[in-house]
């Protein structure tokens, strides 16, 4: 695995310039020590710092580019096992982090439940990779890495469906303006639910960035 993360790394820094490359081993590989400060505190202040810390995001691609590829010759069923496979490889490779464990353990719960016919249920899958992590770390429940990930999933889980609801359920007086609402309201379903994700997950995220770093930015909204 260490091989292989070092290819990877490698070829990055082949490619591309040194600040562009720092900056894509983040995003894939959770790789931030060769990242300047300045460009952390970008990402830091617009509170985007998920992006260069593996997590949910980079696991949903992985899991949809590796059954959308898969899936036409092994049938969906293995393909799902063989995106399984993929994430198993995937946290060696990035070196078993809190938040590859959390986001990757997930996956592959999801993905299996799909196998064995059964229904995914989110909270048990959290609730499963936070006990896997604290059996190899019971101290990492004092990391901020670990409130930042479980912290923003717990709060996606419990708030997504009210912030949705309360989103759709504005209601406008003035009746040009109501009728373009609802209109936009019909056309960007999908934007109103990315919303909703964003929102729900600051609600729980944002105490703990003022508590540890003592600002907050809205423009992660």
């Amino acid at each position: 695995s260490n091989k292989i993360f070092l290819k990877i790394k490698n070829d990055i820094e082949q490619t591309y310039s040194n600040r562009m490359a720092s900056i894509i081993k983040g995003i894939m590989l959770g790789y931030t020590e060769d990242i300047d400060d300045e460009t952390k505190n970008d990402f830091s202040n617009s509170n985007i710092s998920h992006v260069l810390a593996v997590s949910g995001m980079h696991i949903s691609y992985i899991i949809f580019l590796a059954t959308s590829s898969s899936s036409k010759i092994l049938g969906k069923r293995k393909s799902k096992i063989f995106a399984s496979i993929l994430l198993m490889a995937y946290m060696c490779i990035t070196g078993f982090s809190i938040s590859v464990v959390r986001a990757c353990v997930m996956g592959i719960l999801t993905c299996m439940a799909f196998v064995f016919y059964r229904k995914s249920d989110t909270l048990n899958n959290i609730s499963i990779a936070m006990l896997i992590t604290l059996i190899d770390n019971p101290y990492s429940i004092k990391s901020i890495s670990f409130l930042l990930t479980y912290g923003g999933t717990i709060g996606i889980i419990y708030f997504k469906t009210p912030v949705e609801k309360f989103i759709k359920n504005i209601k406008i007086r003035n009746r040009k303006w109501k009728y373009v609402f609802l209109k936009l309201q019909r056309k960007c379903e999908n934007l109103i639910s990315i919303i909703s994700v964003s929102i729900s997950a600051q609600i729980v995220i944002s105490p703990i960035m003022i508590m540890f770093f003592n600002k907050l930015s809205l423009g992660s909204l």
